[in-house]
């Protein structure tokens, strides 16, 4: 939300173009045109496969534009307008999709595909992504028996080896194979703006019970520092737009009470500088200092203090060769803890450890991407030499000390705060899957303290996006009264009209 300064003026009827053109001049067309070849070249597993990458489609149309056409789309000059179908039809139709799906790649007599970028052919884990997929639905739609249905019956995704991602390259021309986070802040663009709350999550918001910092160990693989320190920059440098400096008498007066502690203008004094959210000001040259795409999870460079531009043309850390998590264990673990927490506080404890666990290892695996620089010794200011990896990244000592203060602050908390901690843990983890954030921040209103605007009054909250140009100008149903911002998806039953309401609530 770096675009504008208000949420209306942030989601506009460009925001989706891409994401609707992908799905039905993409996706569903190739999708209809395979299951049509399934029954003369039993194609039953191709068709499975592919079968889930639509209902996930499907359910994510619906996620964040709510309703959306479907059952008389891609019927080409038959239907030049096609209706808008109910976003609760369009999901029943994705869950009954995915348990046509389940049938087809259970197919033993079917092959596998010669050519798959996920699995590798494995049948069986696109089988468990089918059934992880459904939990995730039924989540957002708070079908609590159907949700643990599926939990009691095991085939989800509990394992790194089952996760959904898609895997980039390190090439760099012919094609260009890299994780597009590498492509914004590691050629020679200044590279999109780090969250500035996000990087306050991480590095500075969490503590124990004695008020000492918890530094979550993810945070240096997460973002890339170029200053280690974000108050004494240039005042060309500086978009705080209150202010030319971040000084923090200057911060929002409505960043009171959940937010009193939240930095202005910069995630953490020492290096991470970043965005506030809803802060649409130009962009000053401040290339050279704000914070990168880390390691995890776009194959950029993991932070060991060496203060480098990243714009190198590509020759910098992992290489571009990160993943896009789409689903991954840590996320499905987080879905049973936020469900089990919503039955019983402290129900959702196990859950959250797991997913905790899955997340820092996910991440910490990403050091094969760096060994060389991970496994140098270097010498410090004061003289003493340390090795990077032991120094500044995980170790098992570093893993279980972090899981054992979390679990602590966990355990101490009232029933509304292990509510939120489950919600604070569960938006790290996810971290390179925006649409995964968006659902659970509409399902909770949690983190409680999520930062508002710069502004006093940035409008209402966008709780979904609006629909394209390509559907608003050409589609003879369109209804311009269904496409506010401030219209729920189905699902999104309840909630106050603006992010300082909704963390009031909580």
């Amino acid at each position: 939300m770096t675009v504008a300064f208000t949420y209306n003026a942030a989601v506009t009827n460009t925001t989706m173009g891409g994401v609707w053109n992908n799905a039905y001049a993409g996706i569903f067309p190739d999708v209809d045109a395979l299951i049509e070849k399934q029954g003369t070249n039993n194609f039953a597993v191709h068709v499975g496969s592919a079968q889930v990458l639509k209902a996930w489609t499907m359910m994510q149309l619906v996620d964040l534009m709510g309703d959306v056409p479907y059952s008389e789309a891609g019927q080409g000059t038959d239907v030049i307008s096609p209706k808008v179908d109910a976003g609760a039809d369009v999901y029943a139709a994705a869950i009954a999709l995915l348990d046509e799906a389940i049938t087809n790649l259970s197919d033993a007599a079917a092959p596998s595909p010669s050519n798959d970028q996920y699995y590798g052919g494995d049948r069986t884990k696109w089988v468990t992504l089918a059934n992880t997929l459904k939990m995730q639905a039924y989540l957002n739609t708070g079908d609590a028996a159907s949700f643990n249905a599926i939990v009691s019956a095991g085939d989800v995704i509990d394992d790194a080896s089952e996760d959904f991602q898609f895997n980039y390259g390190s090439q760099r021309v012919n094609p260009n194979s890299r994780h597009w986070m590498y492509n914004s802040s590691y050629e020679q663009g200044d590279g999109n703006y780090m969250s500035n709350y996000f990087m306050y999550l991480l590095a500075a918001e969490q503590v124990d019970a004695a008020g000492v910092t918890i530094v979550d160990p993810r945070t240096r693989y997460y973002f890339y520092r170029k200053t280690g320190d974000a108050t004494n920059l240039d005042i060309a440098e500086y978009g705080c737009h209150l202010s030319v400096f971040p000084d923090q008498v200057d911060r929002p007066a409505h960043w009171s009470g959940a937010f009193a502690d939240l930095p202005y203008c910069y995630g953490k004094s020492d290096g991470y500088y970043g965005r506030d959210h809803l802060n649409g000001s130009g962009t000053p040259p401040d290339g050279p200092v704000k914070t990168s795409y880390g390691l995890y999870p776009g194959g950029g460079a993991f932070d060991y203090d060496a203060f480098q531009d990243t714009r190198t043309l590509g020759i910098f850390g992992g290489l571009g060769e990160g993943i896009l998590p789409v689903m991954l264990s840590s996320h499905a673990w987080f879905m049973r803890a936020e469900m089990d927490e919503s039955a019983a506080a402290g129900g959702g404890r196990d859950a959250l450890s797991a997913g905790i666990s899955a997340s820092l290892a996910k991440v910490r695996s990403f050091k094969s991407l760096v060994s060389a620089e991970m496994s140098q010794d270097i010498t410090l200011k004061d003289g003493s030499v340390v090795n990077v990896e032991t120094f500044y990244g995980m170790t098992d000592e570093k893993v279980s000390d972090y899981l054992a203060d979390v679990l602590a602050v966990y355990d101490a908390a009232d029933a509304a705060g292990k509510k939120d901690l489950i919600a604070k843990q569960m938006l790290i983890a996810i971290y390179g899957n925006g649409v995964a954030a968006y659902n659970m921040w509409r399902r909770t209103g949690l983190p409680s303290n999520m930062s508002p605007g710069l502004e006093a009054d940035p409008g209402t909250f966008a709780y979904r996006m609006r629909y394209p140009q390509s559907y608003t100008t050409r589609n003879g149903n369109y209804d311009e009264a269904t496409d506010l911002i401030t219209n729920r998806v189905f699902w999104n039953v309840s909630g106050p009209d603006s992010l300082l309401m909704l963390n009031a609530k909580y």
